[in-house]
């Protein structure tokens, strides 16, 4: 908090780059009858035309800080452009099992995978306990498999196809049924990096752009010989050109020099005192 003789000032100010930007500052009156009695003897109307006056230069400052706002926005996107590359080049690359068959870490469960696609299969034996024997007897063999994405967010990963707890009384039918269930989607497992369906290439993208080792469908690869700073210097008229190219101050003083040298000289004019805003 700020004072001073009639007021106190409570500003809220912050600045997240390339998100958001904010200018919150409010006033609140700090009794002063020093201060507030040449106001209390004008009249009203005098009142209300002073305070049209004060409320003028308030709303001409409110409409300066509107274009420096929009100045803002159009330097915070060039940041939020950048983080967003940043946050594109941080994503992992997929692991997967370059499409070998492996044991999981789960009990009974195969995996195999590659930078689109993941297949689990696992088997596991349903049995109780006899008492008569003192020996476990099986119920019945239980297959869960399923087919889904293999997406560098786990959390936008998308199930293809499989079943959940297929019960079968016989081991080897099991089996048979399990190696059926490999062949039938052995064909996404061919490549490291199968050509995505465009419907799920959005799984495989960050910020709109896919990411890098993977292709899309019947799209072709998106290429650019443009770099970064020359493409951020078109976007921003400059912005982030050296120094060494800039123009300097002083080579804009003597331009402008140069250039009233050379034009013919204005009648003199009586100097004007600065406006106060």
């Amino acid at each position: 908090m700020r004072k001073t003789g009639y007021y106190s000032a409570n500003d809220c100010d912050f600045l997240e780059e390339g998100e958001k930007l904010r200018l919150e500052h409010d006033l609140r009156f700090q009794p002063n009858d020093k201060i507030l009695l040449p106001l209390v003897n004008a009249s009203d109307f005098d009142l209300y035309e002073l305070r049209a006056l004060a409320v003028s230069g308030e709303k001409k400052v409110f409409e300066q800080l509107k274009e420096l706002a929009e100045v803002w926005e159009q330097k915070a996107s060039l940041t939020m452009l950048i983080d967003r590359a940043l946050s594109y080049k941080r994503v992992p690359q997929v692991e997967h099992t370059s499409n070998q068959w492996q044991q999981s870490h789960y009990r009974d469960t195969e995996i195999v995978s590659n930078m689109v696609y993941k297949m689990s299969v696992s088997l596991h034996e349903d049995n109780h306990y006899d008492n008569d024997t003192g020996q476990f007897v099986s119920d019945a063999w239980i297959v869960t498999w399923g087919v889904s994405l293999n997406t560098p967010d786990e959390y936008r990963t998308k199930k293809i196809a499989g079943q959940d707890r297929k019960r079968f009384s016989d081991k080897d039918a099991a089996l048979k049924y399990i190696d059926g269930r490999k062949k039938a989607y052995a064909h996404l497992f061919t490549e490291i990096s199968p050509p995505i369906p465009e419907r799920y290439a959005d799984r495989f993208s960050k910020n709109g752009l896919l990411l890098p080792g993977y292709v899309v469908e019947g799209k072709p690869v998106l290429r650019t010989d443009v770099k970064a700073v020359d493409f951020l210097n078109a976007l921003s008229d400059g912005d982030f050109m050296p120094d060494a190219h800039k123009p300097s101050v002083l080579g804009k003083i003597s331009d402008t020099k140069s250039q009233q040298k050379a034009e013919p000289a204005a009648p003199s004019k009586k100097k004007k005192e600065p406006e106060i805003t």
